[in-house]
């Protein structure tokens, strides 16, 4: 352990910690800030709170009243949130000095974690860190009108539902009048540049340009978009339409819904239930971006409202046999030689039930592949019958390391895994971003893989 710490860096470091720990929490949160200023101003913690999650950033009411230049702000029309008690198990000798009787009890759920408020001012839902993600897609759409430039962009590495999703997204907005901008830190790739209206999709410029909004889709955190994130020189407005759970709200207007299994699934739901046409071009990319996220169709989260969604876009024009080639039958043969070097290399550990395999930067070098050739790869090892996780480790040449992490059904949680180094996304698709030497991260990575498994039973 002595030996990780002094190798790795800060980020290296912490996601360490928080491993050997069990999760610890590292860092000033929201709550420390209203803590810290309820100390320096003699007001309530409790006060602060509420004014805070009443009153629009950057709180200038709020910073009127603790400085006495104004009175206190009036909190009750407003759906506010309520800061939630940790939970802690109770232990034997607890229950001699409890009284039950005064006290209420809960089911606890696992998955995403929300909380809904109502009152006059109308009805919101928090995330677990009080981030507002009640935005609903009709309040998204009137947000939206009268903005003339609006850009539409998804996370970096992108795969189909982000380009899916973002050219659909597109589409619509074209249709209603806007001028629209899509960006990818990686433009268009060629493998998926089969795609309907592909070409609306270009890299980010090396010059700012002003936008007066910006939505971005498929994107749980915001610096997953990459470089068009510095591309932006201003925008008063961000939005963002996503489905995984690690999403926390970093936009001014979210939805989130991660009980649907790809973005293009909400896209599709909400274009049909607010009447807008969804053409040929718009539905392929929706398809599309359904059935790569769900694993055609196979994944945990496939309910029967995807399948309807499906029906009803091929009913709008999909020619599902074709769609199909162009997403399973038509790969390069430089993927074909990642596969092969994958097979062959693949390593198994605790008791077989991890798979793993890893691609240095000579091994791209010397496969001549392409960082898009890697997508899919790490399925293959996840259906071996005895793997309950599988693990791809590349080198980057940044000097960090990109993990994707797979489980085969829910009793692993990648995304809490993936969450002790910084990363995030699904139940059973997740990934992080590790600084370190690629043998220091498979080892740190796998052993922790494995004490969750073990754990777990």
């Amino acid at each position: 352990i002595a030996g990780w710490l002094d190798t790795l860096d800060a980020s290296g470091r912490l996601a360490l910690i928080k491993l050997l720990t069990g999760g610890l929490r590292v860092g000033v949160s929201a709550r420390l800030a209203r803590v810290a200023l309820a100390e320096w101003s003699g007001q309530a913690v409790e006060a602060i709170e509420d004014a805070w999650h009443a009153i629009p950033a950057p709180y200038e009411p709020l910073f009127a009243w603790l400085e006495g230049r104004s009175p206190q702000p009036d909190p009750r029309a407003a759906p506010i949130f309520r800061p939630l008690m940790l939970a802690h198990p109770l232990e034997e000798a607890d229950l001699a000095v409890l009284d039950p009787a005064a006290y209420c009890a809960e089911w606890k759920w696992d998955g995403i974690r929300v909380q809904v408020t109502a009152g006059p001012g109308g009805a919101r839902v928090w995330s677990r860190g009080a981030e507002d993600i009640s935005a609903t897609f009709p309040e998204i759409r009137e947000a939206l009108r009268g903005k003339r430039r609006i850009l539409v962009t998804s996370h970096l590495r992108p795969d189909a539902d982000a380009y899916g999703s973002t050219i659909a997204a597109a589409l619509w907005l074209l249709s209603e009048g806007h001028e629209v901008t899509a960006w990818n830190e990686d433009g268009m790739l060629e493998k998926f540049s089969f795609l309907p209206s592909s070409e609306l999709v270009t890299a980010p410029p090396a010059t700012p340009v002003t936008f007066d909004a910006v939505l971005a889709l498929d994107t749980s955190v915001k610096n997953r978009l990459g470089t068009v994130i510095d591309a932006v020189a201003d925008t008063p407005l961000w939005i963002c339409i996503d489905h995984h759970r690690s999403n926390e709200g970093y936009a001014d207007l979210n939805l989130i819904d991660a009980t649907r299994p790809a973005t293009g699934q909400i896209l599709a739901e909400a274009f049909m239930a607010s009447g807008i046409t969804i053409t040929p071009e718009m539905a392929t990319n929706l398809f599309a971006a359904i059935s790569t996220d769900t694993g055609s169709f196979q994944y945990e989260g496939t309910g029967a409202e995807t399948f309807e969604v499906a029906a009803a876009l091929i009913r709008r024009g999909v020619n599902v046999a074709t769609l199909s080639r162009s997403l399973y039958e038509s790969q390069s043969k430089r993927r074909l030689d990642l596969l092969k070097h994958a097979l062959v290399n693949a390593r198994f550990s605790c008791g077989d039930r991890v798979a793993s395999f890893s691609l240095s930067l000579a091994d791209v070098q010397a496969l001549g592949v392409i960082p898009e050739d890697n997508e899919g790869i790490i399925d293959h090892l996840r259906s071996v019958d005895t793997v309950k996780a599988a693990a791809f480790f590349e080198e980057l040449p940044n000097g960090m390391i990109r993990l994707s992490l797979r489980s085969k059904d829910s009793s692993f949680d990648a995304c809490a895994l993936c969450g002790k180094f910084g990363g995030g996304g699904h139940l059973m698709a997740s990934g992080a971003r590790i600084k370190g030497s690629l043998a220091e991260v498979e080892a740190l990575v796998l052993a922790a893989i494995c004490a969750e498994i073990e754990s777990a039973g």
